[in-house]
């Protein structure tokens, strides 16, 4: 868990500072739920699953008003592949957008930090 928190944790707040969709993708078990859930404490928002079948019903019969129930702070949607019609269905209009040079700037400079400290901690 150490490792989660020293390189991937501040990458991840980080990008949630510009931006309102960040996705935390890894193979089973590493701790992404555990990070997630950590964070969206810390940050003050609301955690929820997709796996928890009621929830993911809700998701899916609005899928714009489920992602936009709690517009003023963060929503941590945790198994969001369960439910892939909340971005078809426009609920996330960011996926579509061109990102601003600010964004592809700052994803760009994090993209080559992970790979330099993750080719670091593989040679070290």
């Amino acid at each position: 868990m150490n490792l989660l928190e020293r390189h991937i944790k501040p990458l991840l707040l980080e990008n949630l500072s510009y931006s309102r969709i960040v996705g935390v993708l890894r193979p089973r078990q590493p701790g992404k739920t555990t990070l997630a859930r950590e964070v969206t404490r810390e940050l003050g928002g609301e955690f929820v699953t997709l796996g928890d079948d009621t929830v993911r019903a809700t998701a899916q019969d609005g899928p714009v008003a489920f992602v936009h129930q709690h517009p003023d702070h963060l929503l941590t949607s945790d198994e969001v592949q369960r439910a892939p019609q909340l971005a078809l269905h426009g609920s996330f209009p960011e996926l579509r957008q061109r990102p601003s040079e600010r964004t592809l700037s700052a994803w760009f400079e994090s993209y080559v930090t992970q790979l330099t400290q993750r080719d670091a901690l593989e040679t070290g």
